[in-house]
């Protein structure tokens, strides 16, 4: 299979996350990739965010929002700002796409990710563990194809159910089940029989494509030295993110764990990035 028709995606559904954007596509640019960018937005986006995606990426596709039911599991997580993450089921629609690979925004790409999508001769979805519960996986880096029947059930799902995280994370991870036993998907489906999906499971990923950054959540740390070469993917999640640290530099802490360190070198990582998109601009 080649990487002909593939395409890297990312989501920005307003103007907050747009330094987060370009940022990412420098990452991917910074790998030597050959396979287009592209970018949804929403009407919320600005004109003048617009005309600096468009120096960053290829392709520019405008969708409508999503929303879920009910915002009352985002602020069980304390994330009320995630209302609009629903939006992410649009990349099942662009059937102009063979194969993406979705990245939040707010992740940034240590090493070129081209391989991956030779994996879809084999998987219709993957994705790496969720570092809170890794029975689930982090919808912030996904393998996928896009499909009008998987994007319809999707939008059943939203209609008739409340994610139970209150975003796309916990839609997802009904749909795409694992297929052990007990999963919720299939007492959903037990329980609503008129939403007619199919179950689907998705490829574990390594965490390396998807490491989830927190500056209080800890990873095995020595995993993280062990595995230092193979880091792919890092993911900022929670409220702060790197350009909430002004030149990178993370609160100083007296005795600071071997994790908080590392979460600092990885902060100043994205600077690095972000000192490029400065220049270009």
């Amino acid at each position: 299979m080649s990487h002909s028709n593939s395409a890297y995606c990312t989501l920005l559904t307003n103007d907050n996350y747009l330094i987060a954007a370009l940022v990412l596509a420098q990452s991917l640019k910074n790998t030597g990739t050959t396979i287009p960018l592209c970018v949804l937005i929403t009407v919320a986006v600005s004109e003048v965010s617009i005309k600096r995606l468009k120096y960053f990426y290829d392709e520019i596709h405008v969708v409508p929002s999503i929303s879920g039911v009910s915002t009352a599991n985002l602020e069980l997580i304390g994330r009320p700002d995630l209302h609009t993450t629903l939006t992410k089921l649009n990349l099942w629609t662009l059937s102009q796409y063979e194969r993406i690979l979705y990245l939040d925004a707010d992740t940034l790409v240590l090493s070129n990710l081209d391989h991956l999508f030779l994996l879809l001769s084999h998987v219709t979805f993957a994705a790496s563990p969720e570092l809170g519960f890794p029975d689930c996986f982090n919808s912030g880096v996904m393998l996928l194809k896009p499909n009008l029947t998987i994007f319809n059930d999707l939008t059943k799902l939203v209609e008739e159910i409340e994610s139970f995280d209150g975003g796309d994370q916990g839609i997802l991870n009904l749909y795409f089940s694992d297929g052990t036993r007990g999963h919720p998907m299939q007492q959903l489906l037990t329980e609503k029989e008129n939403i007619g999906c199919t179950i689907h499971s998705w490829y574990r990923l390594s965490f390396t494509y998807n490491m989830e950054m927190h500056k209080v959540y800890r990873m095995y740390i020595p995993a993280v030295r062990r595995y230092q070469h193979e880091h792919k993917v890092l993911h900022f999640i929670g409220k702060e993110k790197p350009w909430h640290f002004p030149n990178g530099e993370v609160d100083h802490v007296e005795n600071a764990s071997a994790y908080y360190l590392f979460y600092g070198e990885m902060v100043k990582r994205w600077w690095d990035v972000h000192r490029q998109v400065e220049g270009q601009e």
